[in-house]
């Protein structure tokens, strides 16, 4: 079972400088391209989600304070509609061999990496309700009170034979 993210709730995204961001799940389908510079790269530090040199590319290009670029999940701030809020993108098997790779070596490769939109299997909303369903399910099955079982004849007939009674238990 993956562990969760401590610094998520579900509907908002906490960031290391102690900022919550509501969370918006980018669409399927949707592509991000993030290009860090030498200087990222410079900055960076290995092994930390929150200052890696994808972060520092973010945090520099969309003039934000906080980003977060996971193995799994990535934790965005932009301005969508005037409001800043944390998209939440996925990664690739290809980034994520990056990101292990840097963290290995500091090293980074020159061309851009990619982010992809969120699945809708994986969608904050469509997660939300089967946990609900889950939570709905353990109470109805906690709270019921146990049936206690009775005793109950049976009547047994053979071909040879008369039918007699016998108790179940």
């Amino acid at each position: 079972m993956a562990t969760r993210n401590p610094n998520v709730s579900h509907s908002h995204w906490r960031a290391p400088s102690g900022e919550e961001y509501p969370i918006v799940d980018a669409e399927p389908g949707v592509i991000f391209i993030i290009q860090p510079t030498d200087e990222d790269i410079k900055c960076a530090t290995a092994k930390d989600p929150n200052n890696c040199a994808l972060a520092q590319a973010w945090m520099r290009m969309h003039d934000v304070p906080d980003a977060q670029i996971g193995l799994d999940k990535c934790y965005l701030p932009i301005r969508l509609k005037g409001k800043l809020v944390a998209l939440r993108l996925k990664t690739n098997r290809e980034t994520r061999r990056v990101i292990e790779t840097f963290d290995r070596t500091k090293k980074f490769p020159s061309e851009g990496l990619k982010l992809y939109g969120i699945p809708r299997s994986e969608r904050m909303d469509s997660q939300r309700s089967q946990d609900k369903r889950s939570r709905e399910r353990w109470n109805t099955m906690k709270n019921k009170p146990q049936k206690k079982m009775r005793r109950r004849d049976v009547s047994i007939r053979n071909a040879s034979r008369r039918a007699h009674t016998v108790r179940d238990d």
